[in-house]
């Protein structure tokens, strides 16, 4: 995978851009303009001439650069896609996979517009929540394709004890609860043929 300027950047300690731009194999301009895009983004970069550059804090925000440290999944998120603002990252996912999307493909984005649960009902996607699709194309036959999205929500309801040290409950098959609260909701879609799945 190739390297980012985050990952030579390093919180607490100053990385000259000299260093920087001999590593990622750029111009120090170039390292400046890339240093302002990522400050836009919401990280704070301080500058120090014959210092260089200091990372003193990241944004809480899905952007790839982030989802990616010490991401060590086989499959999903090799291929991110993040968007400030989007109607629906399973309308965006579906089109994707009319292009040809690897598997384990992300769509991620801070709002949806557009967003919806079961029964085309409306769901509410404002920003400071994780709205992602994941595109994957299982090796299973459409009768059991339930175990993708029961798998979801035993991997989300896992995550959030292991991250929060809090309890969640699922809801079966899709809804994951903390004090009878919904907190999660899994939506999977699915096109199928009689004997196999073409995508999820």
């Amino acid at each position: 995978m190739k390297k980012s300027l985050l990952d030579f950047l390093v919180e607490g300690r100053f990385v000259s851009g000299e260093k920087l731009a001999s590593n990622l194999g750029i111009s120090r301009t170039a390292v400046w303009k890339k240093i302002n895009i990522l400050r836009n983004f919401g990280y704070n970069i301080q500058s120090v001439k014959n210092k260089g550059y200091l990372l003193v804090s990241r944004p809480d925000i899905p952007i790839p650069e982030e989802i990616r440290t010490d991401l060590d999944s086989k499959i999903i998120g090799r291929k991110i896609h993040y968007f400030k603002e989007i109607n629906s990252t399973n309308l965006y996912a579906k089109k994707l996979v009319h292009e040809g999307a690897q598997e384990g493909t992300v769509v991620v984005a801070d709002i949806q517009l557009s967003g919806r649960g079961r029964k085309d009902r409306t769901w509410s996607s404002p920003s400071g929540g994780l709205w992602f699709s994941i595109v994957l194309y299982p090796q299973l036959p459409p009768e059991k394709g339930m175990i993708v999205t029961m798998t979801a929500s035993v991997a989300v309801a896992q995550a959030i004890k292991e991250i929060t040290g809090l309890n969640p409950n699922i809801k079966w098959p899709n809804d994951i609860l903390l004090d009878n609260k919904k907190v999660c909701g899994v939506l999977t879609e699915i096109d199928a043929e009689i004997d196999r799945i073409n995508y999820y």
